[in-house]
């Protein structure tokens, strides 16, 4: 390899090491976890909704989650919302198998690649969650206002 070539190639590795240091997985470890008393699911089903929720968070590139939390209240409000505004396959879903989570987060300068306004603070987020049974684990499957 020529002088020329090898210069190019160095500064191409050297590109390639900037921009994936850059990329920054979504922060979870510092968020304040919040559980209310539930009738429909156990302490163990809402925790196990949270982490799952904090795995899908990791690819909100740059951001950092501040607050998770689950509210009976909000959640019986919100599922029936959201199941009675879909469609057929929306309204099919069983609520037992379902939870929503709510969240607080930040995003950071490089935020707006994913459609998220840079630098802001995103409040009552919401997390949806399905199971496929009452044993089943936890999937995100929407998310948003």
């Amino acid at each position: 390899m020529n002088a020329k070539k090898w210069v190019y190639f160095l500064g191409f590795i050297c590109l390639i090491f900037v921009l994936t240091a850059c990329a920054k997985n979504g922060e979870t470890k510092d968020a304040v976890i919040e559980m209310e008393k539930s009738r429909h699911f156990t302490e163990e089903e809402i925790h196990e909704a949270m982490e799952a929720v904090k795995e899908q968070f990791q690819s909100f590139e740059g951001c950092h989650l501040t607050k998770l939390w689950y509210s009976e209240e909000d959640y019986e409000k919100e599922i029936e919302v959201y199941v009675n505004s879909g469609d057929e396959v929306r309204k099919s879903l069983k609520k037992e198998d379902m939870i929503i989570l709510f969240s607080n987060f930040k995003t950071g300068p490089s935020s707006i690649n994913q459609g998220f306004n840079p630098d802001s603070t995103y409040t009552d987020w919401m997390w949806i969650l399905k199971r496929n049974s009452k044993t089943g684990k936890w999937q995100v499957i929407d998310w948003g206002y």
